[in-house]
C-alpha cells in the first residue's frame, strides 16, 4: 500500500474526539463519565404567561422540548443548595414564538434565584436529564434544608454592609463609582474564589463529621457567590480576603487539594460505573412554529 505523502497527511481530515471521550485521557472526560453527565447550557427566560407552577420549566434544546425531571444549576455551583430538580413540561402548542436553546423559568416560588442568586435575564443555566443525578439531588434535599443557612451567610452579609457603608460615605458618588469601574484591577477573582471553595469541599469530604469544616464550606460558598458580583458590588480583594479568613479560622490549609482533582483520582482508581442513563421523552417543535412568522415575534 502506497504511503501517504507529507501534503496528504497535512490536509487529511480526521474525526475529532468529543470533549468527554474517555480515550482523550483528560480530567474533563473522566469527570464527565465519558459523556454520561453531559448537560445543556441554556439561557434563562421568565414565564411571562405565568402558566408554570413552582419548580416547573420549559426546556427547549436543539429544536426539541424536553419533558421530565431535570437537574438544573448555575455557575458557581459551590453550595449543596445551588442545584435543584425541576419538572420540564411540554411546550404549549398555542405559543408559536418558540425560543431556541432556552429554559423558561417559573415566576412562582424562588425559581432561578435559588440557583446561586440567578435571575431570568439571560443567565446561563446548566440542565441535564441524567436520572442518576436527579435522584441523588432529590434524596439529599431534606438534609440540605436542615443546614444552618443563617449562620452560613453571615460573612457575605457583613461584606454587603461594609460595601454599602463605603459607598454611602462617599460625597460625590456617581463620578467616583464610574471612575472606580474604569480603573479597578480585575484579577481572576471568580476563578480564585471557586478554587478556594473546592478546597473547602475537599476538606469536608476528608472529614465528613467535622461541623466546623462544613460551616466553613457553606460560608465560603456564599462568599464565592459574592465574587461573581465583583467589582460592581464588592471589591475583589475584599472577597478573597474574607474567604481566606474563614478558611484560616477553620484550619483549612491553602495547599489542600481541590475537590475536582481528588474526585478525578478517585474515579480513576475505582473505575467508572456503567452508564445508567435512562431514556427521556422529546417533543419536536417544528410543527408548533409558524413558518411565516419570524422568530421572536
Amino acid at each position: 500500500e502506497e504511503a501517504e505523502t507529507d501534503m496528504e497527511l497535512l490536509t487529511k481530515e480526521v474525526e475529532e474526539l468529543g470533549h468527554c471521550d474517555m480515550s482523550r485521557g483528560t480530567k474533563r472526560a473522566l469527570l464527565g463519565g465519558g459523556g454520561d453527565f453531559s448537560a445543556w447550557t441554556l439561557k434563562a427566560l421568565p414565564d411571562i404567561w405565568q402558566r408554570l407552577e413552582a419548580r416547573q420549566c420549559y426546556v427547549v434544546a436543539g429544536g426539541s422540548s424536553m419533558v421530565g425531571r431535570v437537574a438544573v444549576w448555575r455557575s458557581p455551583c459551590v453550595q449543596p443548595s445551588d442545584i435543584e430538580v425541576w419538572e420540564a413540561v411540554q411546550w404549549p402548542g398555542d405559543l408559536k414564538a418558540v425560543p431556541t436553546n432556552c429554559i423558561v423559568c417559573s415566576v412562582r416560588g424562588k425559581g432561578i434565584t435559588a440557583l446561586a442568586g440567578g435571575d431570568s435575564d439571560g443567565d446561563d443555566v446548566a440542565v441535564t436529564l441524567n436520572q442518576d443525578l436527579v435522584e441523588f439531588v432529590e434524596h439529599t434535599e431534606a438534609a440540605v434544608a436542615q443546614l444552618d443557612w443563617e449562620q452560613a451567610c453571615k460573612p457575605k452579609k457583613e461584606l454587603e454592609v461594609e460595601a454599602r457603608k463605603l459607598f454611602s460615605t462617599t460625597a460625590d458618588r456617581s463620578p467616583t463609582y464610574l471612575q472606580h469601574m474604569l480603573n479597578v484591577p480585575t484579577p481572576n477573582v471568580r476563578g480564585q474564589a471557586t478554587a478556594l471553595a473546592e478546597k473547602c469541599q475537599q476538606a469536608v469530604m476528608e472529614a465528613p463529621g467535622d461541623m466546623r469544616l462544613l460551616m466553613c464550606m457553606l460560608q465560603v460558598g456564599f462568599l464565592c457567590h459574592a465574587a461573581y458580583d465583583c467589582p460592581k458590588k464588592f471589591s475583589g480583594k475584599m472577597v478573597l480576603a474574607a474567604i481566606r479568613q474563614v478558611m484560616r479560622a477553620a484550619g483549612v490549609a491553602p495547599t489542600t487539594h481541590r475537590s475536582t482533582w481528588a474526585d478525578a483520582w478517585l474515579l480513576a482508581s475505582r473505575g467508572l460505573p456503567k452508564a445508567t442513563r435512562k431514556p427521556w421523552e422529546t417533543v419536536k417543535l417544528e410543527t408548533l412554529r409558524d413558518k411565516t412568522q419570524p422568530l421572536g415575534q
